[in-house]
């Protein structure tokens, strides 16, 4: 076999097991009967371009071995050298997409960088992981060995003997590569991101013509680039577009009431009501009680993502958790901080072990003084095997802890028992396998059971009636694993509500809104005066309705009909959806209104003030 042969095949290999993996991708998350040949077609061409171009990405090191030593490749220590080198670039983004299989239908969305601080704060429930994804595994090994003995057999079928010439081999491989970097670019001017999907298909689509490494080279690359000063706008005029700065007027004085935030985990929306409701007798009894935020959307698609708005109010835009990013040293003021100026007695509840993926940093950074975790709790006869404390065990250890902490207090209450694997309670297990629910369904009931065991406990505490209780969820999570109907907005719904049971009135507001608005809100409701950063709006007030994340690596901003998709690297509007009507996102209308030009207004100055502050290592006024 000609080594110009040898060198084409290897780079093929790769190609197809990603048009293999993207074939398994579109049976699992799309229903492939609803997509016309010819666009699954067009889908499976770019795709192979965004395959050749994460190829050509990783191997370029092999690339040059192989050109370097292409003249003795007959020799056995070359072959395994280049053999060596070849599968330790591609096992692992092999892996990588072939984890997304499961991964995406978490949080929907292509894995970045940030997948690398999963491993490492998931390190000790890898055993119940691999025995839960245990096909995953499987899959990898038998693609790893299926190339190794590909790629040596390959090696062994090359020229076994010296070769004289080799002028027309290098003229042909140089040839393919400059086929390829044409191939692999957008009008042969930029290279392919993650984004270039939605410029030929709409956005439910992107995951799918995209794949797993180029959005993370991608992110890895934003990630070491340092930021640059945005000036879409004016300063002043993005100012004035929505101002970061926040101070509200009150008419009442500020009251010192304490402050319960109780964040679920993987929460949508539509556990707590719709047709995948889950049996939540105790919730449903509260929110009939409480203020109801509806068409409440998250920032974040992880834990640490959504914490950074819930906790801080700032966007997470950064690739990686804010509070891990090279920005992580600009001073903030989160909720923790500006309470704290008031005597507030600041603490956070987690039934993971202390750190868990970084939130004891996010919490320092939020001025959270005080950090409780499975380590303080310290009975490893109640951890669920996976990620913590069962939820009705540190329920009832946080309703103990927070009666001895002084008042006024803040405290978060951060669930784990509704993360996967929902795993219940051996004792628990019969009570909680309900008839015609999921697994996950399952987990929420059971969680609910555990908040009504709570409350059960505090609402004897004479501090209960000065108490409000905020609900929210740190993301959303798909919930019923069988439909394979990609729907964005449904995907990125979580709960908000507020509860005091000093004035259990059921009130409803219409959004959207955002976990951004959190901070704003709690402040608002307890007549803080006072001046503080935000980038949401108090929920309580007439002001802007409206829901920002980077989704996908495109800036998206969702008002109460529309949802627009921004490239930031390009400057383009990629995606306008009247998402009430068009549920499944397939009328991409892309027109330029006057709201839709507002919208992107609005966005573009939200990007800009944030971007700069990075820019400028301050969230302080200029």
């Amino acid at each position: 076999m000609k080594r110009r042969t040898v060198f084409i095949i290897l780079l093929l290999v790769p190609v197809i097991i990603y048009t293999i993996l993207r074939t398994a991708f579109l049976l699992k998350y799309y229903d492939s009967s609803s997509i016309a040949g010819k666009e699954i077609t067009q889908i499976f061409l770019f795709g192979a371009r965004m395959d050749i171009a994460g190829v050509l990405y990783v191997n370029a090191p092999f690339i040059l071995l192989y050109l370097a030593t292409m003249p003795w490749i007959h020799r056995t220590v070359i072959q395994a050298i280049l053999g060596v080198v070849y599968l330790l670039l591609n096992l692992p983004f092999l892996a990588l997409n072939i984890i997304d299989l499961e991964y995406f239908g978490f949080n929907r969305r292509r894995s970045t960088i940030d997948i690398l601080y999963l491993f490492k704060d998931s390190a000790y429930s890898f055993p119940s992981l691999i025995k839960q994804y245990y096909f995953l595994l499987v899959i990898f090994i038998l693609t790893a060995i299926a190339i190794y003995l590909i790629v040596f057999k390959i090696f062994r079928s090359a020229n076994q003997k010296p070769v004289k010439e080799y002028l027309p081999d290098y003229i042909l491989i140089v040839a393919i590569l400059i086929i390829c970097s044409l191939t692999i670019t957008e009008n042969s001017k930029r290279p392919l991101t993650p984004a270039s999907p939605l410029l030929h298909f709409q956005a439910s689509y992107q995951p799918l013509a995209n794949n797993s490494t180029i959005s993370f080279l991608y992110s890895l690359f934003r990630f070491n680039r340092p930021v640059k000063k945005i000036n879409y706008l004016p300063d002043a005029t993005a100012q004035s577009i929505f101002p970061v700065w926040k101070q509200y007027h009150q008419i009442k004085s500020f009251e010192n009431k304490n402050v319960v935030l109780i964040i679920l985990e993987s929460m949508s929306e539509s556990l707590l009501k719709g047709e995948n409701k889950a049996s939540v007798k105790f919730l449903d009894s509260i929110m009939q009680r409480s203020i109801v935020f509806t068409n409440t959307f998250q920032n974040g698609g992880e834990s640490v993502k959504g914490l950074t708005a819930i906790l801080a109010s700032i966007p997470p835009f950064t690739d990686v958790p804010f509070f891990t990013s090279p920005y992580a040293g600009i001073p903030i003021e989160g909720i923790g901080s500006i309470l704290n100026k008031k005597g507030y007695s600041t603490s956070f509840f987690l039934g993971a072990e202390y750190d868990h993926f970084n939130f004891a940093k996010l919490v320092r950074i939020a001025g959270i003084n005080n950090y409780y975790s499975a380590d303080h709790y310290n009975n490893s006869g109640h951890f669920d095997g996976n990620w913590g404390i069962y939820d009705e065990y540190f329920f009832q250890y946080f309703a103990k802890e927070i009666s001895k902490i002084q008042q006024p207090f803040f405290t978060v209450l951060y669930n784990i028992s509704t993360h996967p694997p929902f795993k219940l309670p051996p004792h628990r297990a019969k009570s909680f396998t309900i008839t015609g629910q999921t697994p996950q369904q399952n987990a929420v009931s059971y969680s609910d059971y555990c908040l009504q065991q709570l409350f059960d406990s505090i609402s004897r505490e004479d501090w209960f009636n000065n108490t409000i209780f905020v609900f929210t969820a740190d993301h959303s999570l798909p919930v019923n694993e069988k439909s394979k109907k990609f729907r964005l907005m449904d995907a990125l719904r979580i709960p908000f509500f507020i509860y005091d049971p000093s004035n259990p009135e059921y009130r409803e507001i219409s959004g959207p809104w955002q976990q951004l608005d959190i901070v704003p809100t709690i402040l608002d409701m307890l007549h803080y005066d006072g001046k503080f950063v935000s980038f949401g709006n108090s929920a309580l007030r007439g002001d802007q309705k409206f829901s920002i994340t980077r989704l996908n690596e495109i800036y998206q901003l969702i008002d109460s009909t529309s949802v627009i998709g921004f490239d930031d690297q390009s400057g383009k509007l990629l995606y306008h959806y009247q998402y009430n009507n068009d549920t499944e996102l397939v009328h991409n209308i892309a027109n330029l209104s006057a709201d839709t030009a507002n919208n992107i207004l609005l966005l573009k100055s939200i990007i800009q003030q944030f971007n700069n502050a990075l820019y400028r290592n301050s969230f302080v006024e200029e």
